[in-house]
């Protein structure tokens, strides 16, 4: 079973704040990371369960303008997520952001 990290959601974020993925296809991204964990061929990372599964619901609704992060949330959203892991010693946590 393949196992969805903390780290892959940063990619993501990250891919989306210097505009590489659009709103939209992060958010089919994410869509598509929950239809694998309901099939039950995806799990998410431990002990990070509760905070991936409030992340990919973040990035659907960033699909839609109301609820869509600026620039400066999704920094300060990486920021935070990477001094978890690096307090966590995840092998990202020696990645920086640019």
């Amino acid at each position: 079973m393949r196992t969805l990290s903390l780290a892959d959601i940063v990619d993501k974020l990250r891919e989306l704040e210097v505009g590489t993925v659009s709103a939209y296809q992060a958010g089919a991204w994410a869509t598509e990371k929950f239809y694998c964990f309901e099939r039950g061929v995806l799990k998410f990372e431990e002990p990070y369960e509760d905070l991936i599964f409030d992340l990919l619901t973040t990035l659907i609704a960033n699909e839609d303008e109301p609820f869509r992060m600026d620039v400066n949330e999704l920094t300060a959203t990486i920021k935070e997520l990477k001094s978890l892991l690096v307090k966590h010693e995840h092998p990202s946590s020696k990645e920086t952001t640019p």
